[in-house]
Formats: C-alpha cells, sequence, structure tokens
C-alpha cells in the first residue's frame, strides 16, 4: 500500500510538473523567437488557467507588433517615395514655387496633416508671406495663398515660426 502510494505520488506530481514545465517551455521557445525577429511566432494555448492566459496575451502582443511593424514599414516607404519626388524635383527644376510645393506634399506626407502651409520670411519687412498650401479650402483660408501676411510671433503659425518649437496634435483656433 506504501509502495502504491508512493507511485501515485511520484506519477501525479510528475504530471502537474509536466503540464506546467511543458507550457512554460513552448513559451520561453517562443519568446527567443520573437526576440530574434520572428513575429509569427505563437504558443499553442490548451488551458485557461494562468499559463493558458499568459501564452493568449503573448499571442495577441505578437499580432498586435507584427500589425504596428507592417505600418512602420508601409510608412517608411511612403515616406522614401516622397523623398525620391522631392529629390527629382530638385534635381530637375530650378522653379521655386514647384519646389516650394512638392516640400509641402511630402511634409504633409510624411507628418499625416490634412492641411499646411509654405510661409517665408520678405526680407523687406519681415513678415511672413504664404507660398503655397495644401488642404486649407473651408479653414478659414479664403482667396489666394499669397495674401497670407504674418508677423512673427502673431497666431499659431506666427509663433511657430518665431519660436522654431513645431506643434503636434489637432491645433484649434484657440490652441491645441
Amino acid at each position: 500500500v506504501v509502495l502504491g502510494a508512493g507511485l501515485l505520488a511520484v506519477s501525479t506530481s510528475w504530471l502537474l510538473a509536466r503540464s506546467t514545465t511543458r507550457p512554460l517551455t513552448e513559451l520561453a521557445v517562443a519568446v527567443d523567437r520573437v526576440a530574434s525577429g520572428d513575429l509569427a511566432a505563437r504558443v499553442p494555448v490548451r488551458s485557461l488557467d494562468e499559463v493558458g492566459r499568459l501564452g493568449t496575451t503573448f499571442n495577441r502582443m505578437t499580432r498586435e507588433m507584427r500589425g504596428y511593424v507592417q505600418a512602420l514599414t508601409a510608412s517608411r516607404d511612403q515616406l522614401r517615395g516622397q523623398l525620391g519626388i522631392l529629390g527629382d524635383t530638385l534635381s530637375s527644376t530650378h522653379d521655386l514655387s514647384r519646389i516650394l510645393q512638392v516640400i509641402l506634399q511630402t511634409a504633409t506626407a510624411a507628418t499625416g496633416a490634412q492641411a499646411g502651409v509654405v510661409l517665408l520670411v520678405d526680407p523687406a519687412s519681415g513678415v511672413l508671406v504664404g507660398q503655397c498650401a495644401e488642404g486649407l479650402v473651408g479653414r478659414g483660408v479664403s482667396g489666394d495663398v499669397t495674401e497670407l501676411r504674418l508677423r512673427p510671433g502673431e497666431g499659431l503659425l506666427g509663433s511657430v515660426a518665431a519660436s522654431g518649437e513645431p506643434r503636434r496634435g489637432r491645433v484649434g483656433r484657440d490652441g491645441p
């Protein structure tokens, strides 16, 4: 009886250890694969206990990371294309208005901005003068963008020009 109880205790502890150790070993192997750059690594989930929830969370994390990497890759490729267009424009033309338009398009594409304007300082008056714009129709700018004139420090655009500090995010009329 003692020998049978001992064998039963040993086999039960072996099964419990194996049922805990195996999923943790699989998780450790998957973590090593992800650390090596393989975001397709998955952990088989066989239970709903803590180890199973850990595996489920790990699988969701790698799936989301793969989505982020794909988005970053697409963004990088788009930026490369825009910079290629900018480089081609700079090497093929001396038309300042065309160059400024391509710079504006590249900047809005790179930042995901919905609108933008290029302002240059008039050396005679020190006033910022609009050169080209994109996406400003219906946003408070009416008529020709070259009529847009601001003093450095005046309004949002003037304060950005005066400080050199970019403003990010959604910016309303009263500020960010």
